[in-house]
């Protein structure tokens, strides 16, 4: 059964060589480098204009970050609670949980997948 990401990613340090995109089949492009990500007001009255950012986020970060989503914090507070309850159980009980069949290779689809920095 395959390792579950859980169970070792507190001792490594770096990305495994499985995951890294060989230099000869990443995408040249210019990706914006900065310290924040996007950041979208879902509570903004035009909601076509909510669409196109996060169209835009998607295509030129690949992640956003959403803010007055009408979540409570405290539903927020009990998912955090419940997710770090289910990821310190022993690994016998999280394997109950993992697929069967051994994950195959990473290998991106490149003409699909988002801007990324490398």
């Amino acid at each position: 059964m395959a390792s579950l990401v859980s169970s070792w990613a507190s001792q490594v340090n770096t990305v495994p060589e499985r995951y890294v995109v060989p230099t000869e089949k990443r995408l040249n492009v210019n990706v914006p480098i900065g310290k924040e990500i996007p950041v979208i007001d879902l509570s903004h009255p035009n909601s076509a204009l909510i669409a196109e950012q996060i169209i835009k986020a998607s295509q030129d970060y690949g992640v956003f970050q959403v803010i007055n989503h009408g979540v409570p914090q405290e539903l927020i507070g009990d998912v955090l609670k419940v997710c770090d309850e289910f990821f310190k159980l022993p690994i016998e009980d999280l394997e109950k949980y993992a697929e069967e069949e051994e994950l195959s290779e990473f290998e991106p689809n490149l003409d699909q997948k988002p801007k990324a920095l490398y």
